[in-house]
């Protein structure tokens, strides 16, 4: 699985039950996604409930080149950041096309 590429716009998840019967907090699926930039993301989905019990996916998504040691691998090309949430992007009158 970690030899293939994926087209952007695809992606994958596959079974993850193994290690989610030792850890019940573990997502029930992982996989990859490549965005249509071709930046690639790792996904996890959990299956979860609402209180008035409707079933629903909860889906997480980080950056495949992040490492927890804090950094991409060496080689990697740079990769688009998202703001932190709550903060405003700097706008000015060009940003609007009307």
């Amino acid at each position: 699985m970690s030899d293939y590429t994926h087209k952007p716009g695809s992606g994958s998840i596959f079974d993850n039950s193994e290690r989610q019967a030792s850890n019940p907090n573990a997502p029930r699926w992982t996989g990859k996604v490549c965005l249509l930039d071709g930046t690639l993301l790792e996904v996890s989905v959990w299956e979860k409930e609402t209180q008035a019990g409707q079933q629903f996916f909860s889906i997480s998504m980080r950056d495949a080149a992040t490492r927890p040691s804090g950094g991409p691998p060496k080689g990697s090309s740079a990769v688009r950041r998202f703001p932190p949430k709550g903060s405003q992007p700097e706008m000015s009158d060009e940003d609007f096309p009307f």
